[in-house]
């Protein structure tokens, strides 16, 4: 059992430079160097062959998948090592789309690995996995840790995936403007939702001393409860100030304006 210091898991490619030291087992994994990994691993060792993470095991398989090392990975293959229940999300965080494909040919199936897709920023594969394999929703939270537009963008357009509240009131907090522009135009969007603390999406604004927002959620709906506008004692920003005072002139115009016309 070839031994390596850290969990893979929590290492990018790159660190791994760092941390796998020169000419070791891992090292030609990484580097996908298939004669060097040839001459010391036989074919007949490759079923049982596994590397030994702290308190976890990753085969060689995960381990070339994760790399993107297409050789290893299809020696690997052809002398019968076994697939885990993690190869599915090793192959599809290292992208590597032959990879993918060598295993799904070989049966390994792709379901719940969505998530992994889009996180690495592996769109396309993202859109094969989407059309092809079952998959838990993913949810705008999960768009918004990517920090990837593109997923953001496809949690509001895809009726596959999940919409949560949380994130209205995260892209508030954050202020990821983009993002509360595309949950806007939602059809489906309760401008009156409330927050675990119980806060409504103007209410986390004025919180957040956030104008930005705040005008997005006032140009959604005019008709906002006026008692947003009473709460002097947390609204710190003068320019939140400034933009709820000419909000409230305008809207006492709009009505004098309705009221003549009735």
């Amino acid at each position: 059992m070839k031994v390596l210091g850290t969990n893979i898991g929590g290492l990018t490619l790159k660190e791994m430079e760092e941390v796998f030291e020169d000419d070791s087992f891992e090292k030609l994994v990484q580097n996908d160097k298939i004669e060097s990994f040839m001459r010391q691993v036989p074919g007949t060792e490759c079923p049982s062959l596994e590397f030994k993470l702290d308190k976890s095991k990753i085969s060689p398989a995960n381990l070339a998948a994760y790399c993107g090392s297409l050789n290893i990975f299809k020696f690997l293959c052809i002398n019968g090592v076994e697939f885990d229940s993690e190869t599915a999300k090793y192959c599809v965080k290292g992208g590597n789309r032959e990879i993918i494909e060598l295993a799904y040919q070989r049966g390994l199936s792709f379901n719940n690995t969505l998530t992994e897709a889009i996180m690495h920023h592996h769109y396309q594969i993202a859109n094969w996995i989407l059309d092809n394999f079952e998959n838990a929703p993913f949810t705008m939270e999960d768009a918004i840790i990517s920090c990837s537009s593109v997923a953001m963008s496809s949690v509001l357009k895809s009726g596959k995936f999940s919409f949560s509240n949380k994130a209205v009131f995260r892209s508030i907090q954050f202020e990821i403007m983009p993002l509360l522009m595309m949950i806007l135009e939602e059809k489906d969007f309760d401008i009156e939702m409330k927050s675990p603390a119980g806060f409504t999406p103007a209410i986390q604004a004025i919180y957040a001393n956030c104008p930005i927002a705040l005008e997005l959620l006032l140009k959604r709906n005019p008709s906002l409860e006026s008692k947003i506008f009473t709460l002097d004692s947390i609204i710190k920003s003068q320019e939140v100030q400034d933009l709820i005072q000419g909000y409230l002139e305008t809207h006492k115009k709009t009505t004098k304006k309705r009221s003549r016309r009735a």
